[in-house]
């Protein structure tokens, strides 16, 4: 009788997902604004921002955003640092004939809001975390123009996106967005990509970060696509890997 090898399940199924995650990454293209900013298509509905920027610390590196579309419509997560950059983004926005109803800011590093005045500038409102706002302010930087205390919900075209404060982390008060119709989640600097370090721990609360992460991924269990701050986006294996980088 012939014998037939039935592979473990875990294993079929993480060869799955790494084959579905090349397909998606196969069909995104870039576009370039400039030789510091260019879009990251995802989908359609989907791009990641990033901003090439130097610094005396960390040297060269790109910095991370999202830009969420629904029926002409756009929602942005984070900023560039230079408000040159975000007026880039704004523009091909425009042209596109997208009309931009908010942008939603991480944390209060300039990262993640460090040209927000861009947007205010152009009548968009920006929302962030109420400790957001405070600690912008105290390090002398634009905060945004609404806060919120545990979640917020803003709609977009037909949708809606929902911000959440889960927790301390990379700063004490990083967010998360999350994206249901996209089964995206944007985690912004919370989120390390793979094989990243650990970055700057400045305002880091190291010891709660783990656990923020963790209930992240009990919250959304269905996520499709995570975007962290910097590097490269994936799925629920950055969740995983900053769990375990910052576990107690």
């Amino acid at each position: 009788m012939a014998q037939y090898y039935i592979p473990d399940m875990k294993i079929l199924f993480l060869f799955l997902g790494i084959v579905i995650s090349t397909v998606c990454i196969a069909q995104e293209h870039t576009i370039k604004l400039s030789e510091e900013v260019e879009l990251i298509k995802i989908n359609d509905k989907l791009y990641i921002h990033k901003t090439l920027t130097d610094s005396e610390t960390y040297g060269r590196f790109y910095s991370n955003g999202l830009i969420y579309i629904q029926n002409e419509e756009a929602l942005i997560a984070d900023t560039p640092i230079d408000t040159s950059h975000a007026n880039l983004i704004i523009n091909w926005l425009n042209e596109q004939n997208i009309v931009i109803k908010a942008v939603v800011v991480n944390h209060h590093h300039q990262d993640a809001l460090g040209s927000l005045t861009a947007f205010h500038r152009s009548g968009i409102p920006s929302y962030g975390y109420t400790k957001t706002y405070d600690l912008s302010i105290k390090d002398g930087l634009i905060p945004p123009s609404h806060t919120f205390n545990d979640s917020l919900n803003i709609s977009i075209g037909n949708t809606s996106a929902t911000a959440y404060y889960f927790g301390e982390g990379h700063t004490a008060d990083n967010i998360a967005l999350w994206i249901p119709s996209e089964q995206t989640l944007f985690g912004g600097c919370m989120i390390k990509s793979l094989s990243s370090g650990k970055g700057n721990l400045e305002d880091a609360n190291t010891k709660e970060w783990s656990s923020t992460v963790s209930q992240i991924k009990k919250k959304f269990p269905e996520i499709r696509f995570v975007i962290p701050g910097h590097g490269n986006y994936g799925s629920t294996e950055l969740l995983d890997y900053t769990i375990q980088m910052f576990k107690e």
